[in-house]
């Protein structure tokens, strides 16, 4: 619909209905005077929606409350004089019907539809059909010359019908959309034909027609509206014949279908009145829920949460462990939360002085990118808040140590700068020789400047790529990103930089590769081996569509991710979880410290670098047998055929995890100074095995199988409609913009099926023309929606 270009509060407007052209005036809206809101609707389909204003939104309660209430009192109010006008009406449609005269048979729209005037009357050069409503005459319809048509003002439309002909009633009775299809269909069979005004009125006359004449086999001749969306005429008539038990038949136009066609009246001109006549006889019952008990449906394989894997209790080692499973209890939180936030505190510690010698030439740093994904209300921010405590005690520990030298060298610097200044302002009178002495003098000053010693910075929840640069290079080229919101991708994305993306540096310090960016007036910013760990816990949502954004899936930023999609607690929780044990506590803040208090590995340059950590020959072996596995599944048909970007990366990312672990397991000790055991290796191979489910359950979400993604979205729009069946063509009609070809709507509708949403059924034809495949959604996922 498009209503009119300036609605003015207080007054009803009329404009054309859904699909109508000029001169139709089914579409009505009024908005009130407040300004809070309105309501709009289509007489002709029976359309009736409330709308509210963003003003609306600001409103007290009680303000909205008292709104609402005068809104439902108007609308009373306009219900009751909407009646009487209606009993008006139908006064009114009697006294013209009574002084109309039998239609003439030259009338120019009975000769351009190429139909008989059957039940019409004439007044002047207007042509009158009659509405009914349980046979009492309630309105009249107008058809002009020129084809445009009107009803009687005020009348009852939406249910209302016509016999197209005073004929006897016959075994088989049809129902059309409008006059000269119904005068079309009754030409074509011989069959008793009764007129709906309006697609939205198919079904209530069919219910009518089935409980006057409940013995009758009913046809329902539907328009086939290809150009409105929706397709309203065989979406209407497929749900009347659903609700009696009836037929449905489409016109068919070839593969060379005329612009402008939809209904029978329109076969009829392009295929002849025979044409019309097989494709009625060639009726079928459309899909619906009964058909649906017949089917072996298979295992329901969910779309967006499917049943993943749990991790094991003891998946990590000691004490991290055992505060992970704490914190998890007293949470009342999913395990791979807390196991999540946990890794991700252990791989900022672990990073910043070990990296892994997988074999010469080749290491892998420990930093891990991990990402669990929970709704809303489950306490993420209380979970991350205690696995990074020991991180921001750590960094208090440090400021407070530190806070004596930072204090003495801020006094030393003022001091020297001050005396750098004098000496500056009194060269200003010196030259020659003397000034040059002067010059030498200051810049051996400036040379001798201390620099002022700064806090150590373990992590950062928000920061722009840019000034994450900087961090990293002040500290030691390594740092933790932790936040239970998803704000990082957004930033990434290009908050700052008026969208245009900006991963280079992130994606380096994922993989520990160098980077130099010159900053304009600044030294330009040189990394040697920046280590960046991540630990996330958004919400799902902030998952979807993140494939499509620039760069994250070209660029492999989002295969970099250890991803866990755990079910949410909510509704189960007793919400009084045990308390964390305080020696548990105690055991994980003393082992994130020593992690932290491990001694650097530094050059004759006082250059800082990790410590190298080997792995066991065993631990190798095993290893090496799970990339092997891997590498098959990006075989055709293989688990990870369409997610080589992140499969290619699993192994390393292993290496890393076994890593930490390992870090874990020694964090009293020198790790270092010990190999990987095949133990270790084989505790990070069994977490790596249940994120792969999570993770390509994650991708999946994201979009990066465009597929599914579309399943996805056809799904949505079956729950959102309740369509317990429809065909492919009523499917494609509302998703053109989406599919540009119904072999893209076929392929989602594919995956649907596959993963017992729905069957795909192909009708047998009996008659010319292709019919459309007519499609049945799962009971019992149709009976949750009631």
């Amino acid at each position: 619909m498009e209503p009119p270009a300036t609605i003015k509060a207080g007054i009803f407007h009329r404009f054309p209905g859904i699909g109508k052209h000029n001169g139709n005036i089914a579409g009505w809206c009024k908005f009130d005077e407040s300004g809070h809101g309105g309501y709009f609707g289509d007489w002709a389909s029976g359309l009736s929606e409330n709308w509210y204003a963003p003003s609306f939104k600001q409103l007290n309660e009680d303000e909205k409350a008292e709104y609402k209430h005068n809104r439902e009192k108007a609308k009373e109010r306009a219900e009751k004089d909407k009646k009487r006008q209606q009993a008006n009406t139908a006064r009114n449609a009697t006294d013209i019907w009574n002084k109309a005269s039998p239609a003439d048979m030259n009338h120019p729209y009975l000769v351009s539809k190429e139909i008989q005037p059957f039940a019409a009357r004439q007044s002047k050069d207007i042509l009158i059909i009659p509405i009914l409503f349980k046979d009492k005459l309630i309105s009249l319809q107008f058809i002009y010359p020129n084809g445009s048509k009107k009803f009687l003002k005020g009348g009852l439309v939406t249910g209302g019908h016509c016999a197209v002909a005073d004929t006897q009633v016959t075994k088989t009775i049809c129902i059309a959309e409008g006059f000269a299809t119904a005068s079309t269909v009754h030409e074509a069979t011989g069959l008793f034909t009764i007129i709906a005004f309006s697609a939205r009125s198919l079904e209530t006359v069919a219910k009518y027609v089935r409980q006057t004449i409940p013995k009758s086999s009913i046809v329902i001749c539907a328009d086939d509206d290809v150009e409105i969306k929706g397709n309203p005429g065989i979406t209407e008539a497929n749900k009347a014949a659903r609700a009696v038990g009836a037929k449905v038949a489409i016109p068919e136009f070839g593969d060379k279908r005329p612009d402008g066609v939809s209904d029978f009246n329109d076969m009829a001109a392009h295929s002849g009145i025979e044409a019309v006549k097989q494709a009625i006889n060639s009726a079928s019952k459309p899909a619906d829920s009964d058909d649906s008990e017949e089917i072996d449906w298979p295992k329901l394989v969910p779309l967006d949460f499917p049943n993943l894997p749990s991790l094991e209790r003891d998946c990590l080692p000691t004490w991290a462990g055992d505060y992970a499973h704490a914190l998890a209890a007293n949470s009342e939180t999913p395990l791979e939360l807390a196991v999540g936030m946990v890794l991700a505190t252990c791989s900022t510690a672990c990073a910043r002085r070990m990296k892994v010698l997988v074999r010469p030439g080749y290491c892998e740093p420990c930093n891990l990118w991990i990402l669990v994904a929970l709704p809303p209300g489950n306490r993420k921010s209380s979970v991350q808040s205690a696995a990074t405590e020991p991180l921001i005690k750590w960094e208090s520990a440090q400021a407070a140590n530190m806070q004596d030298d930072i204090l003495r060298a801020t006094s030393e610097r003022k001091t020297m700068e001050a005396h750098i200044k004098d000496k500056r302002n009194k060269s200003a009178r010196k030259k020659g020789s003397e000034l040059k002495a002067f010059m030498k003098e200051i810049a051996d000053l400036e040379l001798e400047l201390p620099e002022i010693p700064s806090v150590p910075r373990l992590w950062t929840s928000d920061s722009t790529p840019e000034r994450l640069g900087t961090l990293l290079e002040e500290n030691q080229e390594c740092l933790g990103w932790m936040s239970s919101e998803g704000g990082i991708f957004e930033l990434l994305e290009g908050r700052y930089s008026k969208g245009i993306p900006n991963l280079d540096l992130v994606l380096k310090a994922h993989s520990g590769d160098s980077e130099c960016v010159d900053r304009g007036s600044r030294p330009p910013l040189e990394l040697e081996y920046p280590r960046l760990s991540v630990g996330l816990s958004p919400q799902p949502d902030v998952l979807k569509g993140l494939a499509s954004k620039p760069g994250f899936r070209g660029r492999g930023l989002l295969a970099r991710f250890i991803y866990f999609l755990p079910p949410s607690p909510l509704g189960f929780r007793t919400l009084d979880g045990p308390a964390v044990p305080d020696d548990t506590k105690q055991a994980y803040m003393q082992g994130i410290h020593a992690m932290l208090n491990w001694k650097a590995d530094t050059d004759k340059n006082k250059k800082v670098h990790p410590h190298e950590v080997r792995i066991s020959n065993d631990a190798l072996s095993v290893h090496h047998e799970f990339a092997l596995a891997i590498e098959k599944e990006f075989r055709p048909e293989g688990r990870l055929e369409h997610f080589k970007d992140w499969g290619g990366k699993i192994s390393g990312a292993a290496i890393r995890m076994a890593g930490v672990l390992h870090g874990i397991k020694h964090a009293h000790e020198r790790p270092w100074e010990f190999e990987i055991s095949k133990e270790t290796m084989e505790a990070a191979l069994n977490i790596i095995a249940v994120s792969i489910d999570h993770s390509l359950a994650a991708l999946d979400m994201m979009g990066a199988d465009q597929t599914v993604a579309g399943a996805r979205r056809v799904w949505g729009w079956i729950k959102r409609h309740k369509r317990p069946s429809f065909t492919v063509r009523e499917a494609f009609s509302d998703h053109r913009s989406i599919f540009i070809r119904v072999k893209y709507m076929n392929e989602a509708l594919e995956v649907l099926e596959e993963r017992g949403y729905v069957q795909i059924i192909t009708p047998k034809t009996k008659g010319p023309g292709r019919p459309s495949k007519a499609v049945i959604v799962r009971p019992e996922l149709v009976e949750s929606w009631k």
